[in-house]
């Protein structure tokens, strides 16, 4: 689990690097947004690119003059289908007096899609590392809690068993069942451990196994699997 717990950390500082470079390059689309001047392009020409599927996307290349009557020509990254764009099209831009070559279409993507995008893939990256952190950290301070204050009892295990619904790197953990009868009302209630990432069948040399159960919610429960040796891939 500690190999998964490193991935989810790599994931996280990923995302930060992410919102880090998208923190600039906001900075950067504001700065225009502020002390841009706005004007009026026209499309000359389309240039092409490919995707990942192989499509063509189309960029508009425009041509505009400054206030003291420079000729600028640039390549929008915004693109899209060839008719999204027509030649000699009139094209609201802005630019800023001392980088002109820096223009951009004056619309939101033009403006923002970049730090949109970057954000946008930080908070993915961010998640997929912080959100499994934040249960596994919660998992864990509940079972110290449970095993510090909860009810134990002994309980007789059933099976072991392979969990086919989740898969961590191409494989699936066992589990160990564990029912007990209660005699009271008569039913029978299972207890599940958490994942174990090796078979655990040579290790257990014992008919019961201790399950720590919340006072005030018996759902609650933690099944001690501490007398397993740990595991470590190398």
């Amino acid at each position: 689990m500690k190999k998964f717990r490193f991935l989810f950390y790599i994931f996280a500082l990923i995302g930060a690097i992410i919102f880090v470079v998208a923190l600039f390059v906001i900075k950067s689309e504001l700065n225009v947004v502020r002390n841009g001047i706005e004007t009026t392009g026209v499309v000359i020409d389309q240039s092409v690119s490919k995707s990942s599927d192989d499509r063509s996307i189309y960029h508009p290349i425009i041509r505009f003059n400054t206030e003291d009557n420079r000729e600028i020509t640039f390549r929008s990254p915004e693109g899209g289908n060839q008719s999204r764009f027509y030649l000699g099209e009139k094209i609201n831009v802005i630019y800023l007096p001392s980088d002109p070559q820096r223009a951009t279409i004056n619309n939101f993507l033009g403006l923002y899609g970049a730090g949109t995008i970057l954000s946008i893939f930080g908070l993915v990256f961010a998640s997929t590392g912080l959100i499994p952190l934040y249960f596994i950290r919660r998992r864990a301070t509940r079972d110290q809690r449970l095993k510090r204050d909860g009810m134990p009892i002994n309980v007789k295990i059933s099976e072991i068993i392979i969990n086919s619904h989740i898969r961590f790197n191409h494989r699936s953990p066992y589990q160990i069942i564990a029912d007990y009868h209660d005699t009271l009302n008569n039913r029978l209630i299972r207890y599940k451990s958490g994942y174990i990432f090796f078979d655990p069948t040579p290790y257990i040399n014992k008919e019961l196994v201790t399950v720590y159960v919340d006072k005030r919610n018996p759902k609650i429960y933690y099944l001690d699997i501490s007398f397993l040796p740990s595991f470590e891939e190398s």
